[in-house]
């Protein structure tokens, strides 16, 4: 500047940065900043969320948000390293991951232009917006499985944690109970797999837990056998005799006692063999009692 002119606004002459706040006087005073004040370095007149002492190293309007006109606020392409004296920048795909600056810039997420994908979870900044999923977020869901292992792995919801509605989460079906994600009845036993692992224990991947013949869900319901029985015990009732070979007997599997009525239903069930058994049986108890 002119020592006139220095003289008139009152810097010094002698010192191209009078207050020394890192900001030359020549650049304060065309910028309408105070090059006697060194508070002004971080003032931010413009509301753009950039400093004056970062306008100026960025050489960017102190007093407008948007210098290069590109309709990108100067502090998202400082941010980002983009250059916010250049409006070409704006129409420009950086990272290559299908959308503009600019429209990385008004998406709702605000992604890095320079990052295809932000959250490092194999999916694409542009698939992940048009999706609803978290750009941001490598798991949207928190449900313990990456949106990229979900989308492309497993085939589950990357934005719903219980793509089957079994109550159990995808990220502790495929880590932990080891069940299908995508069937809330992994086993086709008529449970649940949710109730199968918290509520009765039982194995939600085999239809019978306890290999008695039953089905988990015929256990515990009253099925057409009419009784509830343990899916974790085979012979509910400790008669020796399977709750399954029950059903099949019309025996009350979770009364021992029921198993003597087994011995008249032998010649119904059986025919003549049964005949046979029945007297055999009879004949046994008889001589049970004769000699008690």
């Amino acid at each position: 500047m002119f020592d006139k002119l220095e003289l008139s606004i009152g810097t010094d002459p002698n010192n191209n940065d009078t207050d020394f706040d890192n900001m030359p006087d020549f650049w304060e005073y065309i910028n309408s900043l105070s090059p006697t004040s060194a508070d002004d370095n971080i003032s931010d007149p413009d509301g753009d969320w950039v400093i004056n002492i970062y306008e100026y190293t960025n050489n960017t309007d102190p007093h407008n948000i948007d210098t290069d006109s590109d309709h990108i606020d100067d502090w998202w392409e400082i941010r980002f390293f983009l250059n916010p004296n250049d409006p070409a920048d704006s129409t420009v795909d950086s990272d290559g991951d299908g959308m503009l600056n600019i429209w990385e810039y008004y998406n709702s997420t605000q992604t890095d232009p320079n990052d295809p994908d932000c959250d490092d979870d194999n999916l694409n900044d542009f698939w992940e917006w048009a999706n609803s999923t978290d750009p941001w977020d490598n798991d949207s869901d928190d449900d313990g499985l990456l949106d990229g292992e979900e989308v492309l792995n497993f085939g589950t919801d990357p934005n719903f944690e219980d793509t089957d509605e079994d109550y159990l989460t995808d990220g502790r079906e495929v880590k932990s109970t080891f069940t299908n994600p995508l069937l809330n009845d992994t086993d086709n036993d008529g449970l649940i797999d949710g109730y199968e692992i918290d509520i009765f224990y039982t194995n939600a991947t085999n239809p019978d837990t306890d290999g008695d013949g039953l089905l988990d869900g015929e256990e515990v319901t009253e099925g057409s056998d009419g009784y509830f029985t343990d899916p974790n015990n085979a012979d509910t009732d400790g008669d020796g005799y399977s709750d399954g070979l029950e059903a099949q007997w019309k025996t009350d599997p979770t009364d021992p006692d029921s198993k003597n009525e087994l011995i008249w239903q032998l010649p119904l069930i059986f025919g003549i063999s049964g005949g046979i058994i029945f007297i055999i049986t009879v004949s046994k108890l008889i001589r049970k009692k004769k000699f008690k």
